[in-house]
């Protein structure tokens, strides 16, 4: 049975808001939605900025030859322009072209920059907003008090936008 790798490079949205646990996390969420012979590896850290989770790229470069997920611009909210440009080092440092780009979800956050990152990335690109949206949800009421960090219930909402993502890009078959 072929493994299933996914590395998930990000800032706290992805590592979550509390470190005594690894369930505080949406890759928590996604590896219950993936069948057993996947292995997830989130590889992320509160307060990276882009440049700094290309950096964790880097240094985990062996955990990216399979399936990699990358949610980051919310620490230093680049120009939507740096931003793309920060984005594809990152993505120039995977050993795979298989990736998901994540969207930014409050901080930095306009349709413009969803837009272009669309454009940029077309299928490659999950705009969390538009899925909070497009289930129906308020996307507000999932946050916490410090307005940048997501709820519990959020981030299994978030789980469900990847593991969905994940099908859609046929990387994954259940």
């Amino acid at each position: 049975v072929n493994l299933i790798r996914v590395a998930f490079f990000g800032d706290s949205l992805t590592y979550g808001t509390t470190s005594s646990t690894v369930t505080d996390t949406y890759p928590y969420y996604v590896n219950q939605k993936l069948p057993s012979n996947s292995i997830v590896n989130n590889v992320s850290t509160g307060g990276l900025t882009m440049e700094q989770i290309t950096n964790n790229i880097e240094t985990y470069n062996y955990l990216t030859d399979d399936i990699n997920v990358i949610w980051g611009g919310t620490n230093s909210t680049p120009t939507i322009e740096d931003h793309i440009t920060q984005t594809n080092t990152a993505i120039s440092k995977l050993q795979s072209d298989k990736y998901i780009i994540i969207g930014l979800f409050n901080k930095g956050y306009t349709e413009d920059r969803d837009a272009q990152f669309a454009t940029t990335y077309g299928n490659k690109f999950l705009s969390i907003r538009d899925y909070f949206t497009s289930k129906g949800y308020t996307y507000t009421d999932y946050l916490l008090s410090d307005t940048v960090h997501i709820s519990e219930e959020g981030k299994k909402i978030v789980a469900q936008a990847v593991y969905e993502k994940l099908q859609s890009l046929k990387y994954i078959n259940n």
